[in-house]
């Protein structure tokens, strides 16, 4: 079942490549923090560290009592799946930061997809919040934001009920395609 369910979600993600193109504006560089514990299903609305602000070089105490740290991803596809990285994980709560680059300010489009409920934020100000139980794909909410002149701190946070485990994250412009951005997680504030 697990090798049918990783060959679906591949054949997936090559088709949504294909169809959006390569610079369909996927953030596939992050720093995470997971899994947290969320016992009652509020992890969504509940902070785990002082929220927006990002503390890269700080340990928390995750799910289990075990100390867990940012770590550094560069995703080789356009989703970020956290069931592969902890398996059969529960009532949890991931948190993903990076920063972008704008050259100069300008509103953008956010588009994501998440397993399950999302929370996002751009430079400390929440822009969206979704709280849902479904399974992700590409493009499932749609919000705009302001990216201001130089690096911007974006922050996810996507809570898990059981099953799959994972959320898509791209920033395209008006007409849907992926804007130019640098992407530099370790400045990430």
């Amino acid at each position: 079942r697990r090798l049918l369910d990783l060959a679906l979600q591949q054949t997936f993600e090559i088709r949504t490549e294909a169809f959006l193109g390569p610079d369909a504006g996927f953030v596939r560089q992050w720093r995470y923090l997971a899994p947290l514990d969320d016992p009652d299903g509020g992890g969504l609305d509940r902070a785990y560290f002082a929220e927006p602000a990002v503390e890269l070089d700080r340990a928390f105490p995750g799910k289990g009592g075990k100390e867990i740290r940012w770590t550094a991803l560069d995703s080789p596809t356009p989703g970020v799946y956290y069931h592969e990285m902890f398996e059969h994980v529960h009532q949890a709560v991931a948190y993903a930061a990076t920063a972008v680059e704008s050259p100069a300010e300008q509103a953008v489009e956010i588009r994501t997809g998440s397993d399950d409920g999302i929370k996002v934020w751009v430079n400390g100000k929440e822009v969206f919040r979704n709280k849902v139980t479904r399974g992700a794909s590409v493009d499932q909410d749609r919000f705009p934001a302001t990216l201001a002149k130089g690096w911007n701190t974006i922050l996810v946070k996507v809570d898990q009920g059981g099953g799959a485990w994972s959320f898509y994250f791209r920033i395209v412009d008006g007409q849907g395609k992926g804007v130019k951005l640098g992407v530099d997680p370790a400045k990430a504030r």
